[in-house]
């Protein structure tokens, strides 16, 4: 009999579906601290050349600060070196918090850049930037900011604004010409900040060349969202999902993942889907399941067609085996387009600690009983360590209904009661909720049906 015939049962019962996304797919952006007359600046350079090759305007970005480089060198680009602490060149930040110095081997492949990107390359952020005007010949730049989160209240932050030119010589380019700072604050879910800025413009730059860079970057230095004016590939599909693709399991465990949404944000397009697996031990089964309750093996490629700016999403469906470590990625193809791969690192508890790899071990919402309920529900859960933990309720429009707690546990298995009432004490309507437990570093969703 066909294994996946056996397994497609108890993949269907287990299946929970996810409502909208509460976030947008994230822009990468490194900010690449250079000086001319610096060896080991081409290092950096040819890695971070290696990172664009493998990944298109509209997941990666780099812009370069250059300093005491004459005419380079924008004015007050020594607040940009003070803001972050740099002594030295080269000097590779992504998204504002990781940093990579220097050059090698690891830097010139592109490897250590690559490593830099893995906790945020699939990224859902709260926020969405949208550029809806530059004019390269006056300096003009407008666009807006939307607020997707019910849970974002971003105060203190910056909006940055920056100019860049391409094609100044050989390994010059993405330099920055003018770099501006304006505070920023958003809160609320659906709300949106419009912003405006003009960029003075020396006439010996090429308006051809120049492209413009905005994003959003918190108190603690955390960028949160990036747009450019660069051109992104006509077929352009991402992955956004609020949870870490390395996890821990045990041996023989039944995983379902949360939700990853796919994103299509070009063209009208027929994408084929498949899971790839580069190595696994023995007696992995990998699949997955859509909204609507139908699961797929993983191997057996699938076509999903998607409108522009249309999102599906789909749970991982996995059945551990033998002791050991799987790698495998969501391989999503389309004529004309570039392969597009989503990366997942599964480890068995046996062979793995907390911190092999970046990787965590998730809280498990371990039962929510009864469900569907009328009264009340027992949601019982499971954490790997003590933590500060959040236990919330949302609706399907990702509204926030009641918090249930918000406080430190330690280690072990913990149960609450929802009684089925919003935070003013109000019975809630009838219908799909979703429990969210949140730590500082992860979150489970679990479905709920009231009656």
């Amino acid at each position: 009999m066909n294994k996946y015939l056996l397994l497609l049962p108890l993949i269907i019962l287990t299946l929970s579906l996810s409502a909208e996304p509460n976030f947008y797919p994230f822009t990468n952006i490194a900010e690449h601290f250079a000086s001319l007359g610096c060896p080991t600046c081409l290092d950096a350079l040819a890695g971070v050349n290696s990172v664009h090759d493998q990944l298109h305007n509209g997941e990666f970005v780099s812009a370069r600060h250059y300093i005491q480089s004459g005419d380079l060198s924008y004015p007050g680009v020594d607040d940009r070196f003070a803001y972050y602490n740099i002594f030295s060149t080269p000097v590779m930040i992504f998204n504002g918090k990781v940093k990579v110095f220097g050059g090698g081997d690891n830097v010139i492949n592109g490897t250590a850049y690559i490593n830099a990107l893995k906790a945020t390359r699939y990224w859902g952020s709260p926020l969405k930037v949208e550029i809806a005007n530059f004019n390269a010949s006056s300096g003009a730049l407008s666009g807006t900011v939307h607020n997707l989160s019910p849970a974002l209240d971003l105060s203190n932050a910056d909006i940055v604004f920056l100019l860049a030119e391409n094609n100044l010589g050989t390994n010059i380019s993405r330099a920055i010409r003018a770099f501006a700072v304006n505070d920023f604050a958003i809160s609320g879910q659906g709300t949106t900040v419009n912003f405006n800025h003009n960029f003075t413009l020396d006439p010996t730059w090429t308006a051809a060349n120049l492209w413009a860079a905005v994003f959003i970057q918190s108190e603690s230095q955390t960028i949160l969202q990036t747009a450019t004016t660069l051109p992104l590939p006509d077929l352009h599909v991402r992955a956004a999902f609020d949870w870490d693709p390395g996890i821990i399991l045990p041996v023989g465990f039944h995983y379902e993942s949360q939700p990853i949404h796919f994103f299509n944000l070009g063209l009208a397009q027929t994408f084929i889907f498949q899971i790839v697996v580069d190595s696994a031990p023995a007696n992995w089964y990998f699949n997955y399941c859509d909204e609507d309750g139908a699961c797929f093996p993983g191997s057996i490629p699938r076509p999903v067609t998607l409108a522009n700016g249309q999102n599906t999403s789909f749970h991982l469906n996995i059945l551990v085996g033998d002791s050991g470590v799987a790698n495998f990625y969501w391989l999503i193809t389309a004529p004309g387009m570039q392969d597009y791969k989503v990366y997942f690192t599964i480890a068995t508890d046996d062979v793995s600690t907390p911190g092999d790899s970046g990787m965590i071990s998730p809280p498990v919402i371990r039962a929510v009983s009864p469900n569907p309920f009328s009264g009340s529900t027992r949601i019982s859960f499971d954490l790997p360590k003590g933590d500060r933990i959040k236990v919330e309720i949302f609706n399907v429009r990702g509204q926030h209904i009641a918090t249930l707690t918000d406080g430190r546990y330690a280690a072990g298995n913990h149960e609450m009661i929802w009684d089925g009432k919003d935070k003013t004490g109000k019975t809630a309507p009838t219908g799909v909720y979703f429990c969210r437990l949140t730590t500082p570093g992860t979150s489970v969703t679990r479905k709920i049906l009231r009656l």
